[in-house]
């Protein structure tokens, strides 16, 4: 695998990746209860490893060139808003945060959709900062 660069990648763009080993819901559970705003920039400290979506190498040079990998763009949207639903980073290095940040932002989500006055997940919620690399056959798996 070859190393892209550095970007903040939604948590709902990711998936395992399938070779990994099984999820224990007990450790998603505590990382999960363990997430909020406060603690939002230490997702900067413990970036994922992920892969590009395979058929999504138009975006390493955006990966490669965009000050806005690190940051939202001023309407809050991520590098990726425009990437086609389908394609998703396969996580091969840290697959119970990820999961644990999409369990934080679902409950964020709905507690946004019953209490208006509750704040809706910020950027740094919604993504987690990543280390990307190329795809390569051996880590190939077409998202039907």
């Amino acid at each position: 695998m070859s190393f892209i660069g550095q970007a903040r990648v939604p948590v709902n763009r990711m998936i395992s990746h399938p070779d990994q080993r099984s999820m224990d819901e007990d450790d998603v559970f505590a990382l999960k209860e363990s997430l909020g705003e406060d603690v939002a920039s230490k997702r900067d400290v413990f970036p994922l490893q992920v892969i590009l979506p395979a058929g999504a190498e138009a975006w390493m040079d955006r990966i490669k060139a965009n000050e806005r990998n690190l940051v939202p763009g001023v309407d809050g949207s991520s590098l990726f808003d425009d990437m086609p639903e389908n394609m998703k980073f396969m996580v091969y290095s840290g697959q119970h945060r990820m999961m644990a940040a999409q369990k934080y932002l679902e409950s964020a989500m709905e507690a946004h959709k019953k209490e208006p006055n509750h704040p809706a997940p910020s950027f740094h919620l919604r993504t987690w900062l990543c280390n990307i690399y190329k795809p390569c056959e051996c880590f190939f798996v077409e998202i039907a």
